[in-house]
């Protein structure tokens, strides 16, 4: 193959390539630029891996700064809960109640979730917080907050109840200091003072002066007010919980059925009507219907 080019000091010229020699030139001119193109990539991958690294190692150092962050607040979390549940135990004990077996608090959690986030750990610098650590963690810490919540309900349920209770429990002598004179007559068997035979006596009398107020022995709905064979005007009160009052022998009533009465106010006033033989308050105490002894009850004794 021949080619002619001009030169200037010669004129024109011939140059001549034999095919291989063609063929040879291209070949060598294929590697060169090949070779150049190689090393160029070369260069621009590992430019861009390594800042790629770097953006990586920038975002693992936020993450790992967070994640002491969160740690910190964790761990403030769990000093407040371990407050709450000593708190917790201090109540329950101071209101009657067991308080929570440690077995309980300290249930365990776990399970496939947690086995996939430990895949993520490695991703984070050794010696830092994990990510499956601070998850365990977390939910421990909510299902601790879950059961103080739940205690807190059992806490206010009882308390409430035994409030309740309290509130219905017969608990007031139902005369105040200066209007009671003595027991006439307690709970049990005795003799009739109208028969002289032996007779049960299902209350307590309170000898007093006519005219003097009988107060409610607990909170209470009247139940009956009105004249009562025996009890001559007598008044009932319904106090919840089982619990039922009687007050007999009254010069007058103050109350009507369904009033709703207080501990230590006035229902009637002290007389002697019915069967009795003076000025007295013939007093019972009834559970589920049945008499009991009224001075079981005088936990606050006679109103100055």
């Amino acid at each position: 193959m021949k080619f002619l080019f001009l030169d200037d000091k010669h004129g024109l010229r011939e140059l001549s390539f034999t095919r291989r020699g063609l063929m040879i030139g291209g070949l060598i001119i294929t590697l060169l630029i090949a070779g150049l193109l190689t090393f160029t990539l070369d260069d621009i991958t590992s430019a861009m891996y390594q800042a790629k690294m770097q953006r990586l190692k920038q975002d693992n150092q936020r993450v790992e700064s967070r994640l002491g962050k969160l740690r910190g607040t964790v761990d403030s979390l769990a000093g407040q809960i371990n407050d709450l549940e000593q708190q917790d135990d201090a109540v329950r004990t101071y209101a009657g109640m067991a308080t929570i077996n440690s077995d309980i608090r300290d249930l365990g959690i776990g399970g496939s979730r947690y086995d996939r986030l430990h895949s993520y750990d490695f991703l984070l610098p050794k010696g830092g917080d994990r990510i499956s650590d601070l998850t365990v963690t977390v939910d421990s810490l909510t299902t601790r907050v879950k059961l103080e919540q739940q205690s807190y309900t059992d806490i206010d349920s009882f308390v409430s109840f035994q409030k309740s209770l309290i509130g219905s429990t017969p608990s007031l002598l139902p005369l105040q200091q200066g209007n009671f004179k003595r027991f006439s007559d307690g709970f049990g068997y005795r003799r009739d003072p109208f028969t002289g035979r032996r007779r049960f006596h299902y209350g307590v009398d309170l000898s007093s002066w006519r005219g003097k107020p009988v107060l409610a022995a607990a909170d209470g709905v009247v139940e009956f007010a009105g004249w009562k064979y025996g009890y001559g005007r007598a008044v009932v009160l319904r106090h919840g919980h089982g619990y039922e009052t009687l007050y007999g022998h009254n010069s007058k009533l103050l109350v009507k059925r369904g009033d709703h009465v207080s501990l230590g106010d006035t229902i009637s006033l002290v007389g002697n009507t019915g069967r009795s033989t003076g000025p007295h308050v013939h007093y019972e105490v009834l559970k589920s219907g049945k008499a009991i002894d009224p001075s079981d009850f005088f936990y606050a004794g006679p109103l100055n």
